[in-house]
């Protein structure tokens, strides 16, 4: 099986195995699907295995896939790869129900930890942030500067690339 391997002093696969994370993961999924009626009818994204048969086993999947996680013998299922014409060609990569529970535990799990210590100024990708809040606040604050009678200067560029100029060795520093 898998080697025991800790991120953060959490052994991710039993954090996983674990009585929350999967209850919690399937409670989102059939949210989703009350929203998203259609998603029954998909094809079952890399898996032969159907969202209802799924949603209406929960005991059973949690039971093998706890076991599987436990015994350190979980591999997930490949991708299926989807050519995309959208504002250009991309390639969206499908996981199986199963696959996509185990990454929603493990979402579950790394945003408990991590929404702690995360700035409050980060927006993208947490629940209840977003780029108009962003916005939002930003021009709260210009206002605020500006009643204050502080100059405020707003520089705009373009950050196209911007992840290849940053020195990584000095942020996993």
């Amino acid at each position: 099986g898998l080697p025991q391997r800790k991120f953060m002093g959490i052994d991710l696969l039993n954090a996983i195995a674990g009585p929350d994370a999967l209850a919690e993961s399937f409670r989102r999924l059939d949210q989703k699907r009350g929203v998203r009626p259609w998603w029954g009818a998909l094809s079952p994204a890399g898996s032969s295995i159907d969202l209802g048969w799924l949603l209406a086993n929960e005991r059973l999947v949690c039971r093998q896939l706890r076991a599987a996680l436990r015994a350190r013998s979980f591999f997930p299922a490949a991708g299926v790869a989807h050519q995309l014409k959208l504002d250009r060609k991309r390639t969206l990569v499908s996981m199986s129900w199963p696959d996509r529970l185990i990454d929603s535990a493990l979402s579950i799990i790394l945003t408990k930890e991590l929404e702690p210590i995360l700035s409050p100024r980060l927006y993208s990708f947490r629940k209840g942030k977003s780029n108009h809040q962003a916005v939002a606040d930003a021009a709260d604050w210009i206002r605020g500067a500006r009643a204050a009678g502080s100059t405020v200067w707003v520089l705009k560029l373009d950050i196209k690339s911007y992840d290849a100029a940053i020195r990584h060795d000095l942020l996993f520093a």
